[in-house]
Protein backbone atom coordinates (compact mmCIF):
# COMPACT_ATOMS: atom_id res chain seq x y z
CA UNK A 1 0.00 0.00 0.00
CA UNK A 2 1.35 3.27 -0.81
CA UNK A 3 2.22 5.26 1.92
CA UNK A 4 0.38 8.76 0.84
CA UNK A 5 2.86 11.36 2.47
CA UNK A 6 5.09 10.16 -0.49
CA UNK A 7 4.12 12.13 -3.17
CA UNK A 8 3.85 11.05 -6.80
CA UNK A 9 6.81 11.67 -9.08
CA UNK A 10 6.80 10.11 -12.07
CA UNK A 11 4.34 8.93 -15.04
CA UNK A 12 5.94 5.76 -16.39
CA UNK A 13 4.12 4.75 -19.57
CA UNK A 14 3.99 2.18 -21.91
CA UNK A 15 3.86 3.74 -25.74
CA UNK A 16 2.16 1.38 -28.35
CA UNK A 17 -1.65 0.96 -27.52
CA UNK A 18 -1.02 3.28 -24.94
CA UNK A 19 0.48 6.97 -24.97
CA UNK A 20 0.11 6.14 -29.18
CA UNK A 21 -2.97 5.15 -30.96
CA UNK A 22 -3.22 3.28 -33.66
CA UNK A 23 -2.32 5.86 -36.09
CA UNK A 24 1.42 6.14 -33.84
CA UNK A 25 0.47 9.93 -33.94
CA UNK A 26 0.35 11.81 -30.08
CA UNK A 27 -3.09 13.61 -29.93
CA UNK A 28 -3.09 17.19 -29.06
CA UNK A 29 -5.32 16.19 -25.90
CA UNK A 30 -1.78 14.03 -24.75
CA UNK A 31 0.20 17.01 -25.80
CA UNK A 32 -1.60 19.44 -23.88
CA UNK A 33 -1.78 16.75 -20.63
CA UNK A 34 2.26 15.96 -21.02
CA UNK A 35 2.65 20.36 -20.61
CA UNK A 36 0.23 20.14 -17.29
CA UNK A 37 2.16 16.98 -16.21
CA UNK A 38 5.59 19.25 -16.46
CA UNK A 39 4.44 22.36 -15.08
CA UNK A 40 3.18 20.31 -12.06
CA UNK A 41 6.91 18.69 -11.59
CA UNK A 42 6.34 15.28 -13.12
CA UNK A 43 8.38 13.17 -14.94
CA UNK A 44 7.36 11.27 -18.09
CA UNK A 45 9.31 8.10 -18.41
CA UNK A 46 8.58 5.77 -21.34
CA UNK A 47 9.05 2.15 -20.89
CA UNK A 48 8.27 -0.01 -24.16
CA UNK A 49 8.95 -3.16 -25.93
CA UNK A 50 10.65 -1.07 -28.41
CA UNK A 51 14.39 -0.80 -29.62
CA UNK A 52 15.23 2.51 -27.53
CA UNK A 53 16.14 4.05 -30.86
CA UNK A 54 13.12 3.32 -31.96
CA UNK A 55 11.71 5.63 -29.39
CA UNK A 56 13.65 8.26 -29.90
CA UNK A 57 11.23 10.19 -32.44
CA UNK A 58 8.93 10.59 -29.68
CA UNK A 59 11.53 11.13 -26.53
CA UNK A 60 12.65 14.56 -29.55
CA UNK A 61 9.22 15.82 -29.83
CA UNK A 62 8.35 16.15 -26.65
CA UNK A 63 11.89 17.04 -25.60
CA UNK A 64 12.31 14.54 -22.54
CA UNK A 65 15.25 14.46 -20.47
CA UNK A 66 14.53 11.53 -18.54
CA UNK A 67 15.41 8.48 -18.12
CA UNK A 68 13.78 5.74 -20.33
CA UNK A 69 13.39 1.66 -20.95
CA UNK A 70 13.26 0.07 -23.76
CA UNK A 71 13.04 -3.75 -24.83
CA UNK A 72 10.41 -4.36 -22.16
CA UNK A 73 13.68 -2.94 -19.38
CA UNK A 74 16.54 -4.81 -20.61
CA UNK A 75 18.32 -1.44 -21.82
CA UNK A 76 17.74 1.60 -19.31
CA UNK A 77 18.90 4.70 -21.25
CA UNK A 78 19.24 8.55 -20.84
CA UNK A 79 17.77 11.38 -23.68
CA UNK A 80 21.24 11.52 -25.29
CA UNK A 81 22.14 7.59 -25.48
CA UNK A 82 23.93 7.31 -21.72
CA UNK A 83 23.22 3.86 -20.68
CA UNK A 84 22.19 3.24 -17.20
CA UNK A 85 21.48 -0.74 -18.20
CA UNK A 86 22.10 -3.18 -20.84
CA UNK A 87 20.97 -6.40 -20.20
CA UNK A 88 21.57 -9.33 -22.55
CA UNK A 89 20.40 -12.82 -22.66
CA UNK A 90 23.61 -15.59 -22.78
CA UNK A 91 24.75 -17.07 -25.98
CA UNK A 92 23.71 -20.32 -24.83
CA UNK A 93 20.46 -19.48 -24.16
CA UNK A 94 19.84 -17.38 -26.97
CA UNK A 95 21.28 -20.38 -29.28
CA UNK A 96 18.71 -23.00 -27.29
CA UNK A 97 15.53 -20.51 -27.61
CA UNK A 98 16.22 -20.09 -31.45
CA UNK A 99 16.70 -24.11 -32.09
CA UNK A 100 13.21 -24.25 -30.21
CA UNK A 101 11.76 -21.64 -32.16
CA UNK A 102 12.63 -22.53 -35.40
CA UNK A 103 10.05 -25.71 -36.10
CA UNK A 104 7.29 -23.43 -35.86
CA UNK A 105 5.95 -21.14 -38.52
CA UNK A 106 7.14 -17.84 -37.45
CA UNK A 107 9.57 -15.25 -37.95
CA UNK A 108 12.04 -14.61 -35.38
CA UNK A 109 14.45 -11.68 -34.66
CA UNK A 110 17.49 -10.98 -32.95
CA UNK A 111 17.68 -7.20 -31.53
CA UNK A 112 20.58 -5.38 -29.10
CA UNK A 113 20.76 -1.70 -28.88
CA UNK A 114 22.71 -1.69 -31.93
CA UNK A 115 21.08 -4.41 -34.25
CA UNK A 116 18.33 -6.20 -35.57
CA UNK A 117 18.60 -9.60 -37.59
CA UNK A 118 16.08 -11.13 -39.42
CA UNK A 119 16.12 -13.77 -41.93
CA UNK A 120 13.84 -11.77 -44.06
CA UNK A 121 13.90 -8.25 -44.33
CA UNK A 122 10.88 -8.27 -46.87
CA UNK A 123 7.78 -9.67 -44.79
CA UNK A 124 5.33 -7.62 -43.82
CA UNK A 125 5.73 -7.71 -40.16
CA UNK A 126 9.61 -6.46 -40.67
CA UNK A 127 8.57 -3.77 -42.82
CA UNK A 128 5.85 -3.10 -40.37
CA UNK A 129 7.77 -2.92 -37.44
CA UNK A 130 10.70 -0.88 -39.51
CA UNK A 131 7.92 2.01 -40.16
CA UNK A 132 7.45 2.31 -36.75
CA UNK A 133 10.91 2.12 -35.18
CA UNK A 134 12.52 4.08 -37.67
CA UNK A 135 14.78 1.24 -37.08
CA UNK A 136 16.16 -0.63 -40.10
CA UNK A 137 16.87 -4.76 -40.11
CA UNK A 138 19.96 -6.69 -40.95
CA UNK A 139 18.85 -9.68 -43.46
CA UNK A 140 21.25 -12.72 -42.38
CA UNK A 141 21.04 -16.34 -44.21
CA UNK A 142 21.06 -18.22 -40.50
CA UNK A 143 20.68 -16.77 -37.47
CA UNK A 144 22.03 -19.84 -35.55
CA UNK A 145 25.09 -19.12 -37.15
CA UNK A 146 24.62 -15.27 -36.63
CA UNK A 147 23.17 -15.46 -32.87
CA UNK A 148 25.23 -13.28 -30.60
CA UNK A 149 23.81 -12.42 -26.82
CA UNK A 150 20.54 -10.08 -27.34
CA UNK A 151 18.69 -7.66 -25.39
CA UNK A 152 15.28 -9.23 -26.90
CA UNK A 153 14.33 -12.00 -28.91
CA UNK A 154 11.05 -11.57 -30.99
CA UNK A 155 8.72 -14.58 -31.90
CA UNK A 156 6.17 -13.00 -34.58
CA UNK A 157 3.16 -13.85 -36.86
CA UNK A 158 -0.19 -13.61 -38.11
CA UNK A 159 -1.52 -16.72 -35.93
CA UNK A 160 -2.17 -15.44 -32.74
CA UNK A 161 -2.97 -18.46 -30.93
CA UNK A 162 -0.08 -20.28 -31.82
CA UNK A 163 1.62 -16.65 -30.14
CA UNK A 164 -0.33 -17.49 -27.11
CA UNK A 165 0.44 -21.51 -27.57
CA UNK A 166 4.31 -20.43 -27.49
CA UNK A 167 3.95 -18.09 -24.42
CA UNK A 168 2.64 -20.94 -22.62
CA UNK A 169 4.96 -23.70 -23.51
CA UNK A 170 8.21 -21.13 -23.25
CA UNK A 171 7.05 -19.99 -19.88
CA UNK A 172 6.64 -23.60 -18.80
CA UNK A 173 10.30 -24.21 -20.04
CA UNK A 174 12.37 -21.05 -20.04
CA UNK A 175 10.65 -19.61 -17.16
CA UNK A 176 13.90 -19.29 -14.66
CA UNK A 177 16.14 -18.51 -17.74
CA UNK A 178 14.06 -15.92 -19.24
CA UNK A 179 10.69 -13.27 -18.79
CA UNK A 180 8.62 -14.26 -21.80
CA UNK A 181 5.70 -12.17 -22.33
CA UNK A 182 3.62 -10.38 -25.87
CA UNK A 183 3.73 -7.05 -25.99
CA UNK A 184 1.02 -7.32 -28.47
CA UNK A 185 -1.21 -10.42 -29.39
CA UNK A 186 0.99 -11.02 -32.40
CA UNK A 187 4.71 -10.68 -30.66
CA UNK A 188 6.14 -12.60 -27.83
CA UNK A 189 9.44 -11.01 -26.32
CA UNK A 190 11.95 -12.68 -24.51
CA UNK A 191 14.62 -11.36 -22.30
CA UNK A 192 16.43 -11.74 -19.54
CA UNK A 193 14.58 -13.22 -16.20
CA UNK A 194 15.26 -9.52 -15.01
CA UNK A 195 14.58 -7.36 -17.82
CA UNK A 196 10.69 -6.38 -17.23
CA UNK A 197 8.90 -3.93 -17.05
CA UNK A 198 8.48 -4.07 -13.54
CA UNK A 199 12.39 -4.39 -12.84
CA UNK A 200 12.63 -1.09 -14.72
CA UNK A 201 10.35 0.89 -12.85
CA UNK A 202 12.69 -0.09 -9.70
CA UNK A 203 15.35 0.93 -10.81
CA UNK A 204 14.54 4.14 -12.88
CA UNK A 205 13.32 4.58 -8.75
CA UNK A 206 16.35 4.25 -7.53
CA UNK A 207 17.99 5.90 -9.85
CA UNK A 208 15.95 8.99 -9.05
CA UNK A 209 16.21 8.29 -5.31
CA UNK A 210 12.44 8.29 -4.63
CA UNK A 211 10.76 5.44 -3.81
CA UNK A 212 8.64 2.67 -6.65
CA UNK A 213 5.20 3.77 -4.96
CA UNK A 214 5.59 7.40 -6.29
CA UNK A 215 5.52 6.36 -10.10
CA UNK A 216 1.63 6.10 -11.68
CA UNK A 217 2.27 3.52 -14.49
CA UNK A 218 0.10 2.86 -17.46
CA UNK A 219 -0.02 0.40 -19.87
CA UNK A 220 -2.08 -2.17 -22.28
CA UNK A 221 -0.74 -5.35 -22.66
CA UNK A 222 0.67 -8.13 -20.77
CA UNK A 223 4.15 -6.83 -20.59
CA UNK A 224 2.69 -3.84 -18.35
CA UNK A 225 1.32 -6.40 -16.05
CA UNK A 226 5.18 -6.01 -13.88
CA UNK A 227 5.23 -2.55 -14.36
CA UNK A 228 1.75 -1.86 -12.73
CA UNK A 229 2.33 -4.45 -9.94
CA UNK A 230 5.36 -2.21 -8.71
CA UNK A 231 3.87 1.12 -9.20
CA UNK A 232 2.18 3.45 -6.30
CA UNK A 233 -0.92 3.52 -8.88
CA UNK A 234 -1.78 1.73 -11.59
CA UNK A 235 -3.99 2.37 -14.89
CA UNK A 236 -4.98 -0.06 -17.67
CA UNK A 237 -6.21 1.18 -20.50
CA UNK A 238 -9.78 0.05 -21.57
CA UNK A 239 -8.55 -2.06 -24.89
CA UNK A 240 -6.20 -4.27 -22.52
CA UNK A 241 -6.76 -7.41 -21.60
CA UNK A 242 -7.97 -8.57 -18.41
CA UNK A 243 -5.25 -9.97 -16.91
CA UNK A 244 -3.34 -6.28 -16.67
CA UNK A 245 -7.22 -4.51 -15.98
CA UNK A 246 -6.93 -7.30 -12.45
CA UNK A 247 -4.16 -5.65 -11.27
CA UNK A 248 -4.73 -2.11 -12.36
CA UNK A 249 -5.89 0.40 -10.11
CA UNK A 250 -8.19 2.30 -12.28
CA UNK A 251 -9.03 1.65 -16.15
CA UNK A 252 -9.34 4.51 -18.39
CA UNK A 253 -10.49 4.68 -21.94
CA UNK A 254 -9.31 2.93 -25.13
CA UNK A 255 -6.62 4.18 -27.05
CA UNK A 256 -9.12 5.55 -29.95
CA UNK A 257 -11.09 7.47 -27.69
CA UNK A 258 -8.51 9.59 -26.03
CA UNK A 259 -7.50 6.84 -23.12
CA UNK A 260 -4.24 7.83 -22.14
CA UNK A 261 -5.02 11.99 -21.85
CA UNK A 262 -8.12 11.00 -19.79
CA UNK A 263 -6.19 8.73 -17.74
CA UNK A 264 -3.86 12.24 -16.70
CA UNK A 265 -6.72 14.35 -16.76
CA UNK A 266 -9.37 12.35 -14.56
CA UNK A 267 -7.14 10.45 -12.60
CA UNK A 268 -3.22 11.25 -12.19
CA UNK A 269 -4.02 15.31 -12.06
CA UNK A 270 -6.27 15.14 -9.35
CA UNK A 271 -4.17 13.16 -7.07
CA UNK A 272 -1.02 15.18 -7.59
Amino acid sequence: MRDKDLPFKIIMSDMDGTLLPPDKIITPKSLEMIERLQAADIKLCLASARPPKGMMRYIKQLDLNNICAGFNGSVIFGPHGHLYRDITLPLPLVQELISALLPHPIEIWLQDYETWLVEDASTELVIYEQGVTDVAPREVDNLLEHAMPVSRIVATGPDINLIASLEHSFNNSYKDQAAITRSSPYMLDITAPVATKGAALRAIAELYKIQPQQIIAIGDAENDISLLEESGLGIAMGHAPQALKNVASFVTDDNENEGWANAVEKIILPRL
